[in-house]
C-alpha cells in the first residue's frame, strides 16, 4: 500500500472512530434525558456490551471482517504488516473486553438495589470526560500507528506493541487517577 493510501486509510480510521464514540456518547444523553436510566442498568449495558464484543472477537478468530468497511481495510493492512503479533494483539483485546464486562457486570449487580437515577448531569465534568477519552484515544491510536506503519521486520512490530501495551497501561492508570482527582475536587468544591 502507498504511503498517501495508507494515510487516507488512518485519517478515515481515525474520523469513523471519534464519529461513533461521539453519535454513542450523544444518543446516551439524549436516552438518559428523556428515561430514568439507573446507575444499575448503565452498568448492566455496558457489561452486556463489552461481553459481546469479546465473544465476538473470539468468535472471529483472525477474520478481519467488520461492519464498517473502514475497519476491515485496516484490520487486513494490520494482518499482513504484523502477521501473528495481529492475531496475539486482538486476543489480548478481546480478554481485556471479556474483563470489562466482568468488572461491569459486578458493579451492575452491587448496584441493583440502588435508587440513585442518572437523570442529573454536570455538564462541565461529561464534557472534560469526553475531552480526556478521545485525546488519549486519538493519542493512542496515532502512536500505534506510528508503529505498526513505520516498522520495517515482523520482529520490530512486536517489540513495539509491547513497549505501547505498557505505556498503554501506565497512561491508562495516570488517567484514571486524574479523572478520579478532578472528579473529587469539583464535588467537594460544590458541598
Amino acid at each position: 500500500m502507498q504511503l498517501t493510501g495508507i494515510g487516507k486509510m488512518r485519517f478515515d480510521q481515525l474520523v469513523v472512530t471519534n464519529g461513533l464514540i461521539l453519535t454513542s456518547i450523544t444518543v446516551y444523553l439524549i436516552l438518559s434525558n428523556v428515561f430514568e436510566i439507573s446507575i444499575a442498568y448503565l452498568y448492566l449495558a455496558l457489561g452486556v456490551f463489552a461481553f459481546i464484543m469479546a465473544v465476538n472477537g473470539f468468535l472471529k478468530g483472525e477474520s478481519t471482517s467488520s461492519i464498517f468497511p473502514i475497519f476491515e481495510q485496516v484490520s487486513e493492512y494490520e494482518k499482513k504488516k504484523m502477521g501473528k503479533e495481529w492475531v496475539l494483539q486482538r486476543r489480548v483485546g478481546c480478554a481485556w473486553n471479556a474483563v470489562v464486562s466482568g468488572i461491569f457486570l459486578w458493579q451492575a449487580v452491587s448496584h441493583w438495589h440502588s435508587p440513585k437515577v442518572l437523570a442529573h448531569f454536570e455538564y462541565p465534568i461529561i464534557l472534560t470526560m469526553v475531552f480526556f477519552i478521545l485525546g488519549l484515544l486519538n493519542f493512542g491510536l496515532l502512536m500505534h500507528f506510528r508503529k505498526v506503519d513505520h516498522s520495517a521486520s515482523k520482529v520490530e512490530v512486536k517489540e513495539n506493541i509491547w513497549k505501547s501495551q505498557l505505556g498503554a497501561i501506565t497512561m491508562l492508570i495516570c488517567f484514571g487517577f486524574l479523572m478520579f482527582t478532578f472528579t473529587a475536587f469539583y464535588y467537594l468544591s460544590i458541598i
